[in-house]
């Protein structure tokens, strides 16, 4: 009977792409017209988003936006503000094309220089640290079944996963926000920090259900006149639904939120605060399945030739979520009498495999502003390194986590500033495993094995821990009836055993 072979698409994830670069960033700054002229620069922020990763033949593309706030003294009013905007675009060049990439990027500011040459102009210097990874998740044709010539096909089953579907999404939330009790009422808005909190993403009746929260942080002005400062926090719930392609009840789902703008403007008329943000959401989910494979073959009739393919596979996929605080303690500086309020921003956050144990590493770069000095106010700023341990094991494992900083507070402490941060790290666990299957099988049917008629039956003196296969292999026999006349139920030997393989047996004629 002719050789007759089945295949079956087995999807790999081949990680063709894992590093980090630096995007420069240099611009010649105008400060609006309605804005004050500067006395001294308090602070510059950049908060970066991502906007776009994705790949095309051979070229990875990670696209974004820069938002840069400059907090400063004015010559009237005390403290301003006023932002800008800079695009970014950074291109990496792959090993070889890919049909079905897999991507993912963060973009964190590095380090920042800010400086006023002249009342109305600002020079800005800086880089901004772009860390990305793709995948390729295209199948690959594994051998199946096998019908014809005497070939026999050991099978072996791995647990895995397989990429239901990715998409982005956009939305916007809008919100009427009254002063909190005991506040004074804010006449201006000074800052606005606002963060989306994943809480939890998955499927239901075929769409991805995400729901989260929106921490908004606000430093605002209760007096024009007097440029006195307030800070509140508010949090808002998010509930969002989106369609993905073959997304079953099975299905794990990872979600990632980015805050693409935020405007917030004080309400006369009721002394509240008007919040309109743009959110976008990015939504991966995967499903575990099992894979069944060939990991070797022989014929009865024939020798025999075969392809075994070394084919990495996602074994196991969890979306994870693990709270960190970080904390360090900092000078104060000469002539600050009140800190006022305190931000962070991270920087280089990766996750490495340190002794089989998963490491988050980075650093946090602390801003305080205080209530004192020459000109009434001043800030500082203050870095630390971080190195955290994960609750999650490591070995043949990757993570490329996402940072969100969910509260940071300091505390002024015998001339020193007790700073602590509450980061949330979130992502995709992925465990891999590497798996042996076959993809080709030839036979040589010129030349059949040969047997040696006269013997009607050989006796095998088999040794504890061998298997069956091995042995049927090598006699080019079939393992089922060697199991069925020696009466085995385990394919492997449990003792020394001597078995006994009938001569027809030999050519599959049992």
């Amino acid at each position: 009977m002719e050789l007759k072979l089945e295949k079956q698409p087995v999807s790999v994830c081949e990680l063709l792409l894992d590093t980090a670069a630096e995007y420069p960033i240099e611009s010649d700054l105008l400060l609006p017209d309605y804005c004050p002229d500067i006395v001294r620069i308090l602070c510059c922020r950049v908060q970066t988003l991502c906007t776009d990763c994705s790949a095309e033949k051979s070229v990875l593309t990670v696209e974004g936006m820069a938002n840069v706030t400059l907090c400063y003294i004015g010559d009237v009013g005390g403290m301003r503000k006023t932002e800008y905007k800079i695009p970014f675009s950074k291109s990496f060049e792959l090993p070889r094309d890919v049909s079905s990439p897999v991507c993912s990027a963060t973009v964190e500011p590095g380090r920042i220089n800010c400086r006023a040459v002249s009342k109305r102009r600002l020079e800005l210097h800086g880089v901004l640290s772009i860390r990305a990874r793709l995948y390729d998740t295209a199948e690959h044709a594994a051998i199946s079944k096998a019908q014809g010539d005497g070939v026999q096909l050991l099978h072996r089953d791995y647990p895995g996963a397989r990429l239901d579907g990715q998409s982005s999404h956009r939305f916007s939330v809008a919100e009427q926000l009254s002063t909190p009790v005991g506040k004074e009422p804010a006449v201006e808005i000074v800052q606005i920090d606002c963060r989306p909190v994943v809480q939890d993403c998955r499927p239901v009746a075929g769409r991805a259900v995400l729901k989260g929260e929106l921490l908004v942080h606000l430093l605002y002005k209760t007096d024009p006149e007097t440029g006195a400062l307030e800070s509140c926090d508010y949090t808002l719930p998010l509930s969002q639904m989106f369609d993905l392609p073959r997304l079953t009840e099975e299905s794990r789902c990872e979600a990632r939120l980015t805050c693409l703008s935020a405007d917030c403007s004080v309400d006369e008329l009721d002394e509240g605060i008007r919040l309109e943000v743009q959110l976008a959401a990015w939504i991966r989910c995967f499903s575990p399945i099992v894979l069944s494979g060939a990991t070797d073959s022989f014929s009865t009739l024939y020798p025999t030739e075969h392809t075994l393919e070394s084919l990495r596979i996602p074994q196991r996929v969890e979306p994870i979520a693990e709270r960190v605080t970080v904390r360090c303690e900092a000078p104060l500086p000469d002539g600050a009498e009140t800190l006022l309020d305190v931000w962070a921003s991270s920087s280089m956050m990766a996750v490495e495999n340190r002794d089989d144990k998963l490491v988050l590493t980075g650093r946090l770069a602390f801003t305080m502003l205080f209530s004192g000095g020459e000109l009434g106010l001043d800030s500082a700023s203050h870095s630390c390194e971080v190195a955290s341990p994960l609750s999650y094991q490591g070995g043949d494992v990757e993570l490329l986590p996402d940072i969100v900083i969910l509260s940071v507070t300091g505390n002024v402490l015998q001339g020193k500033v007790q700073l602590t941060a509450e980061l949330l790290v979130t992502g995709l666990w992925i465990e891999f495993e590497t798996c042996q299957l076959l993809t080709d099988l030839t036979v040589d049917e010129e030349h059949p094995r040969e047997t040696d008629r006269s013997v009607g039956l050989v006796i095998c003196y088999a040794s504890a821990g061998e298997s069956v296969w091995d042995i049927a292999k090598h006699y080019g026999a079939l393992p089922e009836q060697i199991m069925a006349d020696n009466g085995l139920t385990e394919p492997t030997l449990q003792a020394d055993t001597p078995l006994m393989i009938p001569t027809a047996c030999l050519k599959g004629e049992a």
